[in-house]
């Protein structure tokens, strides 16, 4: 495998997230400061200085305050701090304690009013993490990044909370519109972004329902028509079957009675069809406009590639003479930046602006920045063909209109879908309608074995916002498979494998979890860029040369006994695997995968 020297390597997830605002974040900032106002947040606490400060005297309160606080007097614990504070006003560390007291008594207003007492250059930033975390409480996000940035800038390097919570205050102003009626929300762990359950969910419910806010057809599924803007699938008898397999008698009847008849729309340039002129329009609207072969004729050089590249095998690991070597279709980049371009043009129009403004760029953007991305060098370099046949086709898009790709933004937005990118389809195409039709029928059933060797789906490769903030987990507690999303369109489901518990992280799996720990070791740190620490890699080995739990090598030309249930741990003393057991190897002894 190769691996033989790899090393675990550095865990930086939190600093690799940034805390730059976003677009719109300025407007936001100005409403929030509305509301501030309004709420009185802007003036002083319930405080006043005494004219003679005496410490002594501040430090017998705070004696009695603590004594309140043991006793879970919180309002008489109040009462004792405002005294100590009367009389030792400028001390910092009295005003946290009157913070803590005031959110136990749920008097958030009063609480934050506390932490703006302290002048921001001399504000500790403890302070500055409180008051972020009661802003949040608050339902101000925005402001309760921005004294979170400030927390993160005064903490060690080695304390990373209020980073954390910067980004978790982050994740549920970007998902919570996104999770609504969903029992899920999305938070930030020291590992990124993840999902949890909000309620229990029982083995076999679909735990979500995502729609793609990008997606294009991968090109060997390509020879199966399906709409390019709502992904139904339009194939036809005829591109699954045979002329002489359709004459049958069986098959015949079966068709026709069971094999929906579906519309096809296709563009001018051939090379997109839709289910309706309503899905012809959108896609017009949205991207095709500026990528369209007839309109853009530096299209069909990324056509004739894909032409050229969909035949080989995904074996093929090179880069196909500089162009391509991904699953996903070169074409998804190019909607990807059409996208963007229709999207920041429509926001000007609206505006009243003949051309994009800055902001409407940034905002076009905005919906991509939740798609973390992850690898190293240039994919410009890697492929350098493709790199500028981009660059062509957005070069001149009209009226003055362009967009520069350069070799950042190339490689940025290709590993975007690389990291990203879910395998999807309609699960409601025709063949299997065809299916159950023939499934109501006994004597047709004979036919059902062969209907199903039949390849007959075309596949797409989509982002799906919420679900790209599933981690990964080689004991997986769910699943993801084909669905329809509420507007009954095809997207993706995430189904539960057991039952989950409320609070409980929702893990996928990137990988085929049925290989050994060193090779999903490998294939997740040459994929994804992290080294796996999930409950089966932490209880699992690699092998009968080492305990599994204690790491203690084994003699030479001996092997250690293996476990009789799982047969993946090894240990070198029934104590090591008493204590593995204890620690949780119970917990993924011979789990269902």
């Amino acid at each position: 495998m190769g691996d033989n020297n790899m090393k675990k390597p550095a865990d930086d997830t939190v600093n690799l997230c940034s805390q730059t605002s976003y677009p719109g974040d300025d407007e936001l900032q100005t409403l929030e400061t509305e509301i501030m106002v309004k709420w009185k947040l802007d003036q002083a606490p319930d405080v006043e200085a005494n004219p003679v400060q005496d410490k002594q005297a501040s430090r017998k309160n705070v004696d009695l305050f603590k004594k309140a606080l043991n006793e879970g007097k919180h309002c008489d614990a109040l009462v004792y701090i405002d005294l100590a504070l009367e009389t030792d006003f400028l001390n910092a560390a009295l005003w946290v304690q009157r913070v803590s007291v005031l959110v136990a008594l749920k008097d958030l207003r009063e609480a934050f009013r506390s932490c703006a007492a302290i002048p921001a250059l001399e504000r500790p930033g403890v302070v500055w993490k409180m008051g972020g975390s009661i802003l949040d409480k608050l339902g101000l996000p925005v402001t309760a990044e921005s004294w979170l940035r400030n927390a993160s800038r005064l903490a060690g390097p080695q304390d990373t909370s209020a980073a954390i919570l910067f980004q978790k205050v982050r994740a549920k102003r970007l998902y919570q519109p996104l999770t609504q009626g969903m029992p899920v929300e999305v938070t930030f762990t020291s590992q990124g972004r993840a999902v949890c359950t909000t309620k229990p969910v029982k083995k076999g419910e679909v735990i979500f329902a995502d729609k793609s806010i990008l997606h294009a057809q991968t090109l060997p599924s390509l020879k199966f028509p399906c709409c390019a803007n709502c992904v139904r699938s339009l194939i036809r008898p005829e591109d699954v079957f045979g002329a002489e397999e359709r004459s049958k008698s069986a098959l015949q009847k079966s068709l026709k009675n069971y094999w929906p008849a579906r519309e096809r729309h296709p563009c001018q340039c051939g090379r997109e069809v839709y289910c309706s002129e309503t899905c012809k329009r959108e896609a017009w609207d949205c991207y095709h406009r500026l990528i369209c072969p007839e309109v853009n004729p530096a299209v069909s050089k990324l056509y004739q590639v894909c032409d050229s590249y969909k035949n080989l095998t995904s074996s093929d690991c090179t880069a196909f003479e500089g162009w391509w070597s991904a699953s996903f279709s070169p074409v998804l980049l190019a909607k990807l930046w059409a996208q963007i371009v229709c999207t920041a043009v429509k926001l000007g129009n609206d505006n009243g602006r003949s051309s994009p403004a800055p902001t409407d760029w940034a905002l076009a953007r905005a919906p991509y920045r939740r798609f973390i991305a992850y690898g190293s060098g240039l994919k410009a370099d890697v492929f350098p063909k493709m790199h500028e046949l981009m660059t062509e086709i957005f070069r001149d898009l009209g009226d003055g209109l362009s967009y520069t790709i350069t070799k950042e933004e190339f490689s940025g937005r290709y590993l975007q879908l690389a990291c990203n990118t879910q395998s999807f389809s309609d699960a409601d195409n025709p063949m299997g309608y065809l299916c159950r039709g023939i499934h109501s029928e006994p004597m047709l059933r004979p036919l059902l074995s062969y209907f199903q060797s039949k390849e007959h789906e075309g596949d797409f490769a989509g982002l799906f916002p919420v679900h790209a903030c599933l981690n990964h987990s080689c004991a997986n507690n769910a699943f993801v498979c084909d669905g329809k999303t509420p507007d009954k369109r095809p997207g993706c489901h995430v189904k539960a494998k057991r039952d989950l518990a409320a609070g409980e992280e929702v893990f996928n799996q990137y990988i085929d979890v049925n290989l050994s720990r060193k090779e999903r070791r490998f294939a997740l740190y040459r994929s994804y860029n992290f080294w796996c620490e999930c409950d089966r890699c932490r209880f699992e080995g690699d092998g009968p040369d080492s305990c599994t739990e204690c790491n203690v090598k084994a003699t030479e030309g001996k092997e250690f006994p293996k476990c009789s249930r799982c047969k993946q741990a090894w240990y070198c003393s029934t104590k090591c695997q008493k204590k593995a057991w204890k620690r949780g190897h119970k917990k993924i002894c011979g789990l269902e995968l």
